[in-house]
């Protein structure tokens, strides 16, 4: 269907104007208003007309103003669809905006309804066929049909869950292992941001990605010094805690709270004499997985005696060299499977494991899922014992 009427005869510069002077006052955002291919024609945009276009599709598509990702991770931005009868004609939208630093699920609780006021807002001034939307909004709800959307944002968002742990897991466990607060809340920032992207469409599977961040986490946490029955304690209390919330302010709330309690916990035990000599082996052992590592070795590049050392590892992680080793060599085998590009074969030997025979059977005592089936499903839960 053909339309003669433009995007600049239904929105005047004086009209665009009058519209975001009002909208500034309410939310304290600036508007631009594009055409029908993404094209800035009024007010400040920083996005690619494709980026433009792509968020006024997105909010078409679903009913309802969909939020974005810019490129570095960093900003976010939406554009709602301006309509004459079922005509698209361009959008209006606000980009640039950046998260809260340290608490960034509630910032993005507050930039989501800001959005769905420029939505109402839109609908007020005859700028949107609600009806249109309304029945787009219901469509959407298949979460089937959904998650098959969300893979049309590859050029915005992270492809999965998998590209982002393996983007972005290595920095938070090293932030977290040093008690760098303010760098691990920059990282967690981003992770929330795509985790409740793709979780949106369900809660129970937000719960889930979440899960798994608090289990990394803790192991994190053990791994800077702290207690494993104060930290790895949290997963337990995380998963009865979680199953009872049933509202985003509560799941934020909830996360803030485990993070809190993980970096006191660093703290406490980084004031023991020991920590920064276990942290330093730590480090050593990650790095060192594909060797045949012993523990008389890695004490000695820390400047312990063997029996010292055990006897640390005993009381601050409650675990073996042996078992310990295990597990960086299952975490890292775990990331690489996340990539796909390596054979399982391949994945055994930079691991550390005497074949894939042997990996085979302890990834799958550690995850409780083979590796073949776990990069074929990463995020069925499973939780170490």
């Amino acid at each position: 269907m053909s339309c003669r009427i433009g995007i600049k005869d239904l929105i005047t510069p004086k009209t665009f104007l009058d519209f975001q002077e009002f909208f500034t006052r309410l939310e304290g955002l600036t508007l631009f208003l594009h055409d029908a291919q993404g094209k800035c024609i009024y007010g400040d945009c920083t996005l690619s007309p494709k980026n433009c276009r792509l968020a006024m599709e997105e909010s078409y598509r679903w009913g309802e103003a969909s939020i974005q990702l810019e490129a570095d991770q960093a900003m976010l931005y939406w554009s709602i669809p301006v309509m004459l009868n079922n005509v698209v004609l361009g959008g209006v939208g606000a980009c640039g905006i950046r998260l809260e630093d340290g608490d960034a699920f509630n910032s993005l609780f507050r930039i989501r309804e800001a959005a769905e006021s420029l939505y109402e807002l839109m609908i007020k001034e005859n700028l949107l066929n609600q009806a249109r939307m309304e029945l787009a909004k219901s469509h959407s709800k298949s979460e089937q049909e959904k998650a098959e959307a969300i893979h049309l944002l590859k050029d915005n968002f992270y492809q999965s869950i998998q590209s982002l742990y393996t983007e972005e897991e290595p920095a938070l466990l090293n932030a977290i292992r040093c008690g760098q607060r303010a760098e691990a809340t920059e990282i967690l920032n981003r992770i929330f941001v795509v985790i409740f992207h793709y979780g949106s469409s369900s809660q129970d599977l937000l719960k889930s990605y979440l899960l798994e961040l608090v289990a990394m986490m803790s192991r994190a946490a053990v791994a800077a010094g702290s207690v494993p029955e104060d930290a790895l304690g949290l997963n337990f209390q995380a998963i009865t805690r979680l199953a009872e919330l049933e509202d985003d302010e509560g799941i934020s709330e909830w996360l803030n709270n485990i993070l809190e309690r993980l970096f006191a916990e660093i703290q406490h035990n980084q004031h023991h004499p020991h920590s920064q000599a276990l942290n330093k082996a730590f480090a050593y052992m990650q790095t060192q997985v594909a060797e045949n590592l012993k523990r008389e070795t890695v004490a000695r590049h820390v400047g312990l005696s063997s029996s010292h050392f055990a006897h640390l590892l005993s009381t601050h992680t409650g675990k073996s060299f042996r078992e310990l080793l295990t597990e960086f060599r299952v975490d890292k085998a775990v990331r690489l499977l996340n990539e796909g590009s390596s054979s399982l074969a391949e994945i055994a030997q930079v691991c550390g494991f005497s074949d894939q025979s042997h990996f085979s059977r302890v990834f799958s005592k550690v995850t409780r899922k083979p590796p073949g089936e776990y990069r074929k499903n990463p995020h069925g839960m499973t939780f170490r014992r």
